[in-house]
């Protein structure tokens, strides 16, 4: 099994308006591994079009706007703001390492039926380890109205 020598310690800290989510990932094994880490943000607002919701990727230079079709790629950022318009509020995701990754709309219902569900964060992060040594990430979510 490749992966049959990582341990993963994920730590979660709830606060007012904020929640905290740590991952731990260790190679308790002797050879060195790369792979990829992604973990799975769930997001619901109250709808996914223009007049609902609005994405932005953190950059340097600013904010910068991401349109989400069918699986928007998310270029390297540290953390994403969404607006939930029709609420009023705003929510930001945080994380302690830059990544890459996808967000798409999750739908369900009967075929051609479909509702919009939620939105799907999945953050990539290169992961390389040797032997017995860790590495971390965190991110914060932090809501706002």
């Amino acid at each position: 099994m490749p992966f049959g020598e990582i341990e993963i310690e994920k730590t979660w800290h709830l606060k007012k308006n904020a929640l905290a989510l740590e991952y731990v990932l260790k190679n308790t094994g002797a050879s060195p591994v790369s792979f990829v880490f992604c973990p799975q943000i769930d997001l619901s607002f109250s709808g996914e079009g223009d007049a609902s919701l609005r994405v932005l990727a953190q950059r340097e230079g600013g904010k910068e706007g991401i349109a989400i079709g069918d699986a928007a790629a998310i270029g390297s950022t540290k953390g994403l703001e969404f607006q939930d318009l029709k609420n009023e509020t705003l929510i930001a995701l945080e994380a302690s390492r830059a990544f890459e990754g996808r967000i798409f709309h999750v739908r369900a219902g009967l075929s051609g039926m479909e509702e919009y569900q939620s939105t799907c964060i999945m953050p990539f992060f290169t992961v390389s380890l040797d032997g017995e040594k860790t590495w971390k990430a965190a991110f914060s979510l932090k809501i706002n109205s």
